[in-house]
Formats: structure tokens, sequence, C-alpha cells
């Protein structure tokens, strides 16, 4: 059902992640948010294989990937990121972080000039109102239902096993990088925005970041593509779609 997963040594830490389509074709990476996981981007990854080479990151201390560092800040995340991506040997055309993600996919494209689109799906770059257990609740329920293909009867009848063997355990062996990233909630993003490329995406319901939060950014940092969408934080994950065409939209225009 799941892509395998690679993964190379950087700085002496192993970051595991997944590849879809062809190495001739133009590169996208896509950076996942805390408490998240690379699987939850099957549906979107998919619809756009046979357009692109898309390489999804696997968090430090998510996964297999190894812990990061307590001391690192976004940027260190950033620094090693960058490196990584470069073993590819390819221009990176588009850039996609979530959340967390989101602010190292910021950070990281300050350092790049190849980047054609960079897009910030709700990017944690202002103080998170939410309380770390909410945070974990809100990724187990989301990962539940964004990595199925079924309807809720269906999501009822089949997915407790996933949900326990996957999800429960998965978490339950990155349960120190859980805490560790509580300290990232107060996180606020100062440096400059250099990419003038940069879709800032929004949603309506999303208790986590935001839409004030994303347009105050925005208009701070001059960033006059604004999108805000009808759903929640994880959007995304349920209309897999939507997020590709506005993908397609960008690189078109």
């Amino acid at each position: 059902m799941f892509n395998k997963y690679n993964y190379k040594v950087i700085q002496n830490k192993k970051i595991y992640y997944q590849e879809d389509g062809s190495k001739d074709n133009p590169l996208i990476v896509i950076i996942h948010g805390s408490l998240s996981h690379t699987r939850l981007y099957n549906q979107f990854t998919k619809s756009l294989s046979k357009e692109f080479y898309i390489i999804r990151i696997q968090l430090f201390g998510h996964g297999k990937s190894d812990p990061p560092d307590p001391t690192w800040t976004p940027k260190d995340y950033a620094k090693i990121y960058n490196n990584f991506i470069d073993t590819f040997q390819k221009p990176l055309r588009v850039l996609i972080g979530h959340s967390f993600g989101g602010t190292i996919a910021l950070y990281l494209s300050t350092s790049r000039s190849d980047i054609k689109s960079l897009i910030l799906l709700s990017p944690s770059i202002s103080k998170i109102e939410i309380s770390l257990g909410k945070l974990v609740l809100n990724y187990l329920v989301n990962a539940f239902v964004g990595i199925t293909r079924y309807n809720m009867m269906q999501i009822y009848i089949f997915g407790t096993y996933l949900f326990f063997t996957n999800l429960l355990n998965h978490l339950g062996q990155n349960w120190k990088t859980v805490k560790s990233l509580n300290s990232f909630r107060d996180h606020s993003f100062t440096t400059t925005f250099t990419n003038n490329k940069i879709t800032l995406i929004g949603a309506i319901a999303d208790t986590i970041i935001p839409t004030d939060s994303i347009t105050v950014v925005a208009e701070e940092k001059e960033v006059n593509d604004i999108v805000i969408i009808d759903g929640n934080h994880d959007w995304f994950f349920k209309q897999p779609r939507r997020l590709a065409n506005i993908v397609l939209d960008r690189l078109n225009n």
C-alpha cells in the first residue's frame, strides 16, 4: 500500500524519505508537520507522480528518522534538509511545508535560488495556541483518516487494526520527540522572506494556526498570494486533489 522508505545519512543523522515518480521529472519536496507522517500524503503524491519526482521527508524524530538534537532550532533542521536535497543533484522546483514543516521550509528557502514555488500550509510562524495533548489527539485522528481510502463505515470496520498497530506504535517510540516539540510552540519567525513565489495557505476552521495569524504575517512580510480554505489544520489530507491543483496553478503562472 505504501512506498518503501529509503534513507540518506547527513551530518551523521539518518533521514528517511519516500519517493514518487520518475527522477527525470521536476523535483517537489514535502516537509510534514510535527506529529504527522509522510504516509498522509499518499493520495496527494499519487495525483502528481506522473508529472513530478516527489520526495517526502520524514521529519527528524518521526518514524525511523534519527531523533533531533534537543538544542536544534528550525534553522538547524533547514540547514541539514538543504544538504539532503542537494544530494539529489536536481533543481528544487516546488517546496511544500506544513505547520512546523512550513517553518523549516521557510528557513530553507532563504538559502536557495532554484525554488519556483514555495507553498506553506498553515505554517507555524507565530505562537501556537494549543496544548501538547490536543496536538497529539489531532495527529491521531487525522492520521487515522488521512492514510485510508475507505468511507466512514469501512473505517469503523477495518481501521482499528491499522490505528493500533501503526499509529500508536509510531507515536510511542517517538514520545521523547513529542515532548521536545513543546518548545517549538512559542516560536516566532523573524527572518526576512526572500522567495517571491510564496503561497500562504490557511484554513478557516484551523484551531492550531488561526487564519488571523496567516493574514498578519502575510501583510508584515508583503506576501500577496494568500489562500484561505474552508477546512481545518489538516484539510489537504482529505482534499489532496485540491492541493495538487494549487501546486499546478502556481507553477503555470
